[in-house]
């Protein structure tokens, strides 16, 4: 059996304090493959996510668009404006600054009709570092047809030296105000991508169960506890933990108590997790990757097993009256 090498975590998290004792075991193990009362926090900083490929080198030049987009930016946080405007939908209230790097979304964009009724109007914006262009992002805006609002985020993508900077954190929290001023009532992600999975479940997300799903079979597994089944089942979840059992990174006793879980999950015998309980399972296992895609990184258990899994989340806006002082976890 592998020793992980772990590392005491950090300030306490309300929602994993009321765990079933499978799960709070999972996300207490230590290396000798008991529990212990642990404090859990996510400490490793949001990078990036997204479903498409990121680009691995800034782009070339683009002096002008750079300008026109760094003004939009700051005319955009001193007056935002409101993002439905008559019959188009403007966006310039989600373009924002940080540091070096600059965001302008568009005005004037046009609403187009959804099969199930509502509408969506859908913004593509180039994320600029001084004049390169160093990564882009996707986001609609969903009308449904009684009239309430739902953002979607589709893409974010950032070139990997940038990854780390502080970017994507400040995207979500930026949005998140915006949205909230405007009555968005929640922001819905596809998790995806190298490390979407993980960043996604460390930012407030719930796996969401689509509106179809009233009319499934009651033997059949909710539609959240099959998305928690997939990122171990089908995402590669369990492979990904077994080689780092393999490589004396992790404790076969937990890959073996955490397939046990799952399928407990699956029979509806314990409560679907939430996507950032995955992510805190193993966590004093924690180990410096030597080598592979996330070279470099720290990781354990939970971690690895959300790396390169994809599942759909949503994330419920409190209305402004009772949001103030609330933001985007800080990593």
């Amino acid at each position: 059996m592998g020793r992980g090498r772990g590392r005491a975590a950090a300030a306490p998290r309300a929602q994993l304090r009321a765990t079933s004792p499978a799960l709070s075991e999972l996300i207490d193990w230590t290396n000798l493959g008991g529990s212990a009362p642990v404090n859990w926090t996510p400490v490793d900083r949001m990078r990036t996510w997204g479903a498409g490929r990121t680009p691995t080198e800034p782009g070339p030049e683009r002096p002008g668009a750079s300008a026109k987009a760094l003004q939009v930016a700051r005319d955009a946080e001193r007056t935002p404006a409101p993002l439905l405007r008559g019959e188009r939908a403007d966006f310039r209230a989600l373009s924002f600054q940080h540091g070096s790097l600059h965001l302008a979304s568009a005005d004037e964009l046009a609403w187009h009709p959804l099969p199930r009724g509502g509408r969506e109007a859908r913004d593509d914006a180039l994320i600029f570092d001084g004049t390169r262009v160093v990564g882009r992002c996707q986001r609609s805006l969903i009308e449904l047809p009684d009239g309430r609002l739902e953002a979607h985020h589709l893409d974010l993508q950032l070139i990997p030296a940038l990854q780390g900077s502080g970017f994507a954190r400040r995207f979500l929290e930026h949005g998140l105000g915006v949205y909230r001023a405007n009555s968005v009532g929640s922001v819905h992600v596809s998790a995806g991508g190298m490390i979407g999975g993980y960043a996604w479940a460390t930012a407030g997300f719930e796996f969401e169960a689509p509106s179809e799903s009233a009319g499934r079979l009651s033997l059949e597994p909710s539609p959240a506890a099959a998305a928690a089944c997939a990122i171990w089942e089908s995402y590669g979840g369990r492979e990904r933990l077994m080689a780092a059992c393999e490589d004396s990174q992790a404790p076969w006793s937990l890959h073996e108590r955490l397939e046990a879980y799952i399928a407990s999950v699956r029979a509806g015998v314990e409560d679907v997790p939430t996507p950032a309980q995955l992510a805190g399972i193993g966590r004093r296992l924690s180990w410096e990757q030597a080598d592979g895609p996330h070279t470099g990184r720290t990781l354990w258990p939970g971690k690895l097993i959300l790396l390169g899994s994809e599942w759909r989340g949503v994330r419920s806006i409190p209305a402004q009256a009772q949001a103030e002082g609330t933001s985007a976890p800080r990593r």
